[in-house]
């Protein structure tokens, strides 16, 4: 069985998260990052590997997505290598030149929200199972098949160069004095502000 890339702006990781659930529990496996990237993996060559082995492409386009360099560059990889992409517009806002030229050919549904009783929602699912092949068994919520020794990372995108950067916590960020959670852009060295720690 195959499986849909999903590609997404860090800006809507709410919908991205959305999505994906929506997809596993419907049958569809997906990959996603920075989840689905292996701990010590390189990310540039695993997600490239990851566009490459995928049934289809999944494109969640919105403002924050077409100003994204990785979502550029996850999108030309899956053009250049003959993915059918499958783009859903969560926002109104026009295509810019970049994202026009690549996806003239491609199908497009416009969802603003996660209702399963959205007909569009429905042909969604149903065209990328055409491509991702039989379906799961239906996913159980199983809390004690959850490895928590499982590395996980944060994607991030730097607001000084908008690079993507994934952090794993307690190795690559630090807290300050007051209880505020920092990382560092690696691209160019700017500090990202996580969160604040409470206790």
């Amino acid at each position: 069985m195959g499986y849909a890339f999903i590609s997404y702006s860090t800006k809507n990781q709410q919908m991205a998260d959305s999505f994906r659930t929506l997809f596993n529990q419907r049958g569809i496996k997906t990959w996603m990052a920075p989840g689905d990237i292996p701990f010590g993996s390189t990310y540039t060559s695993t997600i490239n590997r990851a566009i490459k082995d995928s049934s289809c492409f999944v494109l969640l386009l919105s403002e924050s997505a077409q100003g994204s360099p990785w979502v550029l560059k996850e999108t030309e990889r899956a053009v250049s290598t003959g993915k059918t992409i499958l783009t859903v517009l969560l926002d109104d806002v026009p295509m810019n030149d970049d994202f026009e030229f690549m996806l003239s050919t491609s199908q497009a549904v416009a969802i603003r929200k996660i209702d399963d009783n959205d007909e569009r929602i429905k042909k969604l699912i149903t065209v990328i199972k055409e491509y991702t092949g039989e379906e799961l068994p239906v996913q159980q919520d199983d809390s004690d098949d959850i490895d928590y020794d499982e590395p996980r990372f944060l994607r991030l995108q730097c607001s000084n160069c908008d690079a993507i950067i994934y952090i794993e916590p307690e190795k690559d960020q630090r807290i300050d004095e007051n209880g505020i959670v920092h990382a560092s852009c690696p691209e160019c060295g700017q500090d990202i502000v996580i969160g604040k720690v409470y206790t």
